[in-house]
């Protein structure tokens, strides 16, 4: 356990809290989201996160909250992300050409303030960046598994036999 697990305390509202080194006696309460998120900083930084988004816009439209919403609920939970992770990722590929954005006003107020959402778009070059990463995926897994599964005391699997390449033989022309 870590320093800062040790200092976790329940706060009034039932939250976890820590207490900060730095700020002696002052305290931050996580949510249970945050603290699921923190459990899971670690494996979500060795996901193919561009992978997931691309999949998800493969299907529709969406903004981010969305994204890390269909996320979290497609994998029961056992993926979240912050929502500011996802936005320099989608910033990314933005600017690589692989999704597009579209600003949507929702509604304006009374102020002169209004509500918008950015909408990303899977464009033809996603598509094909895309199934590049499954493909990589694909194999990095399949690799795994084999490595995973590797008995050192199994009989070498029998490689096939190669075919001689053929050469191909010029025709013969008379001379005359």
């Amino acid at each position: 356990m870590c320093y800062y697990e040790s200092k976790l305390e329940r706060g009034s509202t039932g939250c976890l809290a820590y207490r900060t080194p730095q700020f002696a006696g002052v305290f931050r309460v996580r949510s249970e989201r945050e603290r699921i998120m923190m459990a899971t900083n670690e494996f979500t930084r060795r996901l193919p996160i561009e992978m997931l988004c691309l999949t998800l816009l493969r299907e529709r439209d969406m903004y981010c909250y969305e994204m890390v919403q269909a996320l979290t609920t497609r994998s029961e939970g056992k993926i979240a992300l912050a929502e500011a992770g996802l936005y320099i990722m989608m910033y990314k590929l933005l600017k690589k050409g692989y999704v597009s954005d579209n600003h949507v006003v929702l509604e304006t107020d009374g102020m002169g303030r209004s509500r918008s959402r950015v909408y990303y778009h899977l464009e033809e070059s996603g598509a094909a960046y895309l199934e590049k990463l499954i493909e990589d995926y694909d194999r990095t897994t399949e690799g795994i598994r084999l490595f995973m599964t590797y008995d050192p005391n199994a009989p070498a699997p029998r490689k096939k036999p190669r075919k001689p390449r053929s050469v191909a033989k010029k025709p013969k022309t008379k001379t005359e």
